[in-house]
């Protein structure tokens, strides 16, 4: 009988090698070649009223409330996200919890066949990406209320955004700077890819942001007459100490107002004790995770540029006022290394430089030897 471990072993060893593949140029084929996977798969993106997110930092949190939300009124949602940290299956959930293997088996076998039809074809290799959007889609047919997705990279090219249902609803984080080999060398380019995914004729939720953000993103919903709302946290007391930083209460606000949206479309009621209950319950692998090493307690992070790095520095300052820490960082090749440690510089009480592993998803950003990386600035 074939074991758990090994179904989740032989579905990763077949994605991940579909990362040999060529790399695709999205901008230059559009999503033919992601269009025809789905449709050899009978076209599963569109069975399921779809949430669908894109920014630059918070999708995964944006995601996860959501999710929690939905399941606390007692829906079956399915969720996808990226990156993993500790297995594959993190990356397709149920509720939140991950997949099964033997099912995340299953899918992958019937994506396999699809890729090899589309293959010969001429449509060439899916990437990684691909295919695990592919097994989401697949997974969440028939079996979810409502799918949470969430971007790869962008969202207008992104293989996600083959979601065309008239009742998706978007929803974008801070858009700020990040891949801007692909996305563009500007904010302004960045924000015209991440408003790709707004639905023409549907609706979205948008985090405040930046002013020349901001209006691209306006534009771009004027054109596909998309309904824009711009999700406002309440403002704290001026008084209260213990009230939580300012992006945390900006990513519930943004995961709050889809939630509304759908009940009053879809005619159920939100409950606020349920909503409560389900937020307490939100867990994120490798995000202000605590643990223990050798009896030492370390945090776990995954922020690795400028904007979330931030944000870490600030959940830091909140949970543990006045401290420094002893930092143990590594960075992707193509990561802005000098101001990624400008921002954590303050809560630096030693930092230790080290490298990864490459993952096998992600081969083409390698890490950055730590003989390249420059001395700490200054606070």
């Amino acid at each position: 009988m074939t074991k758990p471990a090994d179904l989740d072993r032989d579905a990763a060893r077949y994605l991940y090698g579909l990362t040999a593949a060529k790399r695709f140029d999205p901008a230059a084929h559009g999503l033919r070649r992601m269009r025809r996977l789905l449709e050899l798969l009978a076209d599963p993106q569109e069975d399921v009223p779809a949430v669908h997110i894109a920014g630059t930092p918070g999708k995964g949190t944006v995601n996860a409330l959501i999710t929690a939300q939905l399941v606390g009124h007692g829906f079956r949602i399915g969720s996808f996200m990226s990156p993993h940290v500790y297995s594959l299956r993190e990356r397709f959930l149920f509720d939140g919890l991950p997949i099964e293997a033997g099912l995340l088996a299953d899918l992958v076998d019937d994506v396999r066949g699809a890729v090899h039809i589309g293959e010969q074809e001429g449509r060439g290799r899916p990437t990684f990406f691909e295919a695990c959007t592919a097994v989401a889609f697949t997974a969440f047919r028939g079996r979810a209320d409502y799918a949470v997705v969430e971007t790869g990279l962008g969202g207008l090219f992104d293989a996600t955004n083959t979601l065309r249902r008239p009742d998706k609803l978007a929803v974008l984080t801070t858009i700020g700077m990040d891949h801007v080999e692909i996305l563009g060398p500007e904010i302004t380019d960045i924000a015209r890819q991440k408003a790709g995914i707004l639905p023409t004729g549907g609706g979205a939720v948008s985090d405040m942001q930046r002013p020349e953000v901001g209006r691209v993103v306006a534009a771009v919903a004027a054109r596909r007459d998309c309904l824009l709302e711009t999700a406002y946290p309440p403002q704290p007391h001026p008084k209260d100490s213990s009230c939580a930083p300012d992006h945390q209460r900006r990513k519930l606000a943004v995961a709050s107002r889809p939630v509304e949206i759908l009940a009053a479309r879809d005619g159920w009621c939100p409950d606020s004790g349920a909503r409560q209950a389900a937020l307490a319950t939100v867990h994120l692998p490798g995000r202000f995770q605590t643990t223990t090493v050798s009896g030492i307690p370390v945090l776990l992070d995954g922020s690795h540029y400028p904007l979330k790095l931030s944000a870490l520095v600030a959940d830091l300052r909140a949970a543990y006022p006045g401290r420094r820490f002893c930092w143990a960082v590594a960075f992707a090749a193509d990561k802005d290394v000098p101001a990624a440690l400008q921002e954590i510089s303050p809560l630096v009480e030693e930092l230790v430089v080290t490298e990864f592993r490459s993952g096998d998803d992600h081969p083409q950003s390698g890490p950055r030897r730590p003989r390249r990386l420059r001395r700490l600035p200054e606070a």
